[in-house]
């Protein structure tokens, strides 16, 4: 069985990742793996003020929210606390750690990887 990778960056692109890994789930016959990754604050921060901590815990929840509500939406899922969420073609998996690590370790482990860009700037539109 094929497996799909898609990190959740926390990004408009992320609609457009999980729209295209739903579409190429279907072609392939293959099951998708969706990573949202939290920052761990205890050693990413260890040198802030509590305010700036507080501040980055704050975006980070905000953000999971969204994510986990996008995906929910996409998947026609029920928002639930488990870390891992298994809804038939997609799983969920929400862990904490360096995001970029984590999504080269678990992307390099996957058939295929889906991840969408932001739109570019006018000026790089051409490239």
């Amino acid at each position: 069985m094929k497996t799909i990778f898609v990190p959740i960056l926390g990004t408009q692109s992320d609609h457009h990742s999980l729209i295209t890994a739903k579409t190429l789930a279907a072609l392939l016959a293959a099951k998708i793996d969706c990573v949202h990754v939290r920052l761990d604050i205890d050693r990413a921060l260890a040198l802030a003020t509590r305010e700036t901590t507080w501040r980055i815990e704050r975006e980070e929840n905000e953000s999971y929210v969204k994510e986990r509500g996008e995906f929910d939406r996409i998947f026609d899922t029920e928002l639930a606390d488990d870390t891992v969420i298994a809804r038939g073609e997609a799983t969920w998996r929400d862990i904490v750690g360096y995001p970029t690590d984590e999504y080269t370790y678990h992307g390099r482990m996957r058939d295929v990887v889906v991840v969408a860009r932001e739109k570019l700037f006018p000026e790089y539109c051409a490239e």
